[in-house]
C-alpha cells in the first residue's frame, strides 16, 4: 500500500509491517532513467514469485536464450530493487530467497514499458517516414 504526501511517499509493506518513507523528488530521479537490460528482465520476472535461480531460468527462456544474468549481476540488483523498495523478499527456506515486486516496482516496470514502446513506436514510423522516403 502507498501513501503519498507532497513531499515523501509512504509505502508499507503489509506482509512485513515495515513502513518506508521514500522522498518523491529521490524517487522520480530512480524512475526517469532508463533501466539496463538486466533490470529490465529481472522485474519483469518478479510479476511473480521467484528464488535467483528460477528469474535467471526464466530471463533465459523469455529471450530464447539472447539475455543471460549470471548470478554476480543479478544478486546485486536483487539487493539494490530491495534498497529501493522495488522487490521484497517473500520467503527464505534452505537459503532460497523469494521475491515479487512491489507496488513501487511496478510503477517502475510499467513506466520503463511506455519507454521502450514509443522507442519501438518511433522506429515504425521512421521505416514508414514519408520525410526520408521523399525524392
Amino acid at each position: 500500500m502507498i501513501y503519498i504526501s507532497s513531499r515523501y511517499i509512504l509505502y508499507l509493506d503489509v506482509s512485513k509491517d515495515d513502513i518506508a518513507k521514500v522522498d518523491i523528488s529521490e524517487m522520480r530521479k530512480i524512475m526517469s532513467k532508463p533501466l539496463t537490460q538486466p533490470m529490465y528482465y529481472i522485474l519483469l520476472s518478479l510479476r511473480e514469485e521467484r528464488h535467483g535461480y528460477e528469474i535467471m531460468q526464466y530471463v533465459e527462456w523469455l529471450t530464447n536464450g539472447h539475455v543471460k544474468i549470471g548470478p554476480g549481476t543479478l544478486y546485486s540488483l536483487l539487493s539494490r530493487f530491495e534498497e529501493n523498495k522495488y522487490i521484497h523478499m517473500v520467503s527464505q527456506d534452505n537459503n532460497k530467497k523469494t521475491y515479487l515486486l512491489t507496488e513501487i516496482g511496478k510503477e517502475v516496470l510499467n513506466n520503463e514499458i511506455k519507454r521502450l514502446e514509443h522507442l519501438l513506436n518511433d522506429a515504425k514510423r521512421s521505416v514508414d517516414d514519408e520525410f526520408q522516403n521523399r525524392n
